[in-house]
């Protein structure tokens, strides 16, 4: 007769060995069909390739909050901000923060202190387009806009 003390160690055995043999049949297998693999879980192997600038969803939340924001200020007609346009929309590393540089023909100050004002606004704009649990803080940057290249047609 065995005792429980026993019965849990003799099962505790069996289940190990059945482990290891099942595990020793998958190595075999791994062994004969990509001889030389090191193991390592393709899906996290990198090794080899370039990874790609930015993450995907990070970069489309910037152009959601550009098209958001170009829009939200196309309907400001008058005022410090009447001639304000989104020039560049840059997330931080971790999407919490994301810069808007808007482009203004004069910045001055009463420019600057319009766009502080307006910070709270364009995030609530933000966040009635944006399909987020957390709208990301807005660091809201003016300068002078670039000159427009003037062409001979």
């Amino acid at each position: 007769m065995i005792s429980a003390a026993g019965w849990r160690q003799a099962e505790t055995d069996t289940m190990t060995r059945t482990h290891e043999r099942a595990w020793a049949r998958f190595e075999n297998l791994c062994d004969d069909f990509f001889p030389g693999d090191d193991g390592v879980d393709p899906r996290f192997d990198h090794r080899g390739r370039a990874r790609k600038a930015g993450d995907r969803k990070t970069r489309q939340l910037c152009r959601q909050i550009a098209r958001t924001l170009d829009l939200a200020l196309a309907g400001v007609t008058d005022g410090p901000l009447g001639e304000a346009r989104v020039g560049a929309v840059l997330a931080g590393a971790d999407a919490r923060h994301v810069e808007v540089t808007l482009h203004h023909p004069a910045p001055d100050g009463a420019v600057l202190d319009a766009a502080a004002r307006a910070r709270p606004w364009l995030r609530r704009e933000v966040a009635a387009h944006t399909h987020r649990k957390r709208v990301p803080e807005l660091i809201v940057t003016v300068v002078a806009a670039p000159a427009e290249e003037v062409r001979d047609v």
